[in-house]
């Protein structure tokens, strides 16, 4: 999946490779290229994704989108973590959904136990968009994408002062590596969405998934049976 960049670069070297071809937009203009660039994918990501995002919102993006793909398979990414949210997407007209933060906490997680304990006991209340961390461990990311994180204390004292940051970032980059070694998760990043109230407990992705899908189902049969025919005189 390509995503954050013109993605376009690439496309003669992955149709050589006879690979699918998935592209992260996060907006209808990037969505509209990667129609005329006919990739097999598109994942439209709403803002309340965790990690490096846009600000469109997931639920009135992901139609758009896909009133936009011609036929193209849309994925939904950005606040979904359980079936409700699958089930959503899925009557937003979406093929499927990506999920991230649902399985932030997972066994097979690479978080560091630290940061999924983290993410276990916080809630989308308490995350923030911001470029801090993005200074912090020195990339140069583009300014039209920035970074979802849980707030800590190093978010609250650079969030409003990036100049600051840059200005002592020899201080605070040695300052936040010692975090993420010792898991000091007041300075160290723990990257996840607003779906974060919805994982609470440490689980295989497997059992993640299968009670996804299982609720998924539960709510779709449940709202069918609001619906009752439309019948002719």
């Amino acid at each position: 999946m390509l995503s954050f960049g013109d993605f376009k670069p690439f496309l003669h070297q992955i149709r050589g490779a006879q690979t699918k071809l998935i592209v992260q937009v996060q907006t209808l203009e990037q969505a509209r290229e990667a129609v005329d660039a006919g990739v097999d994918a598109i994942v439209a990501q709403g803002a309340e994704a965790g990690g490096h995002g846009g600000t469109r919102a997931t639920l009135p993006f992901v139609p758009a989108v896909v009133d936009i793909a011609q036929g193209i398979a849309v994925i939904a990414a950005g606040g979904i973590a359980d079936g409700r949210g699958l089930a959503a997407a899925l009557a937003l007209d979406a093929s499927g959904v990506l999920c991230g933060t649902a399985f932030f906490a997972s066994n097979e997680s690479l978080a560091s136990e630290h940061a999924k304990q983290a993410a276990l006991s916080g809630s989308g209340d308490d995350t923030e968009r911001s470029s801090v961390f993005d200074v912090a461990r020195g990339l140069n990311w583009p300014s039209d994408w920035n970074l979802r994180t849980m707030r800590n204390t190093f978010t609250r004292r650079w969030s409003g002062d990036i100049v600051g940051l840059r200005e002592n970032l020899a201080e605070e980059q040695t300052r936040f590596k010692a975090a993420s070694e010792s898991g000091n998760m007041d300075v160290a990043a723990v990257i996840v969405g607003e779906a974060v109230d919805l994982i609470r407990s440490r689980e295989p992705a497997q059992a993640t998934l299968h009670r996804m899908i299982s609720q998924a189902e539960h709510r779709l049969r449940r709202v069918g049976q609001l619906v009752e025919p439309i019948t002719k005189d």
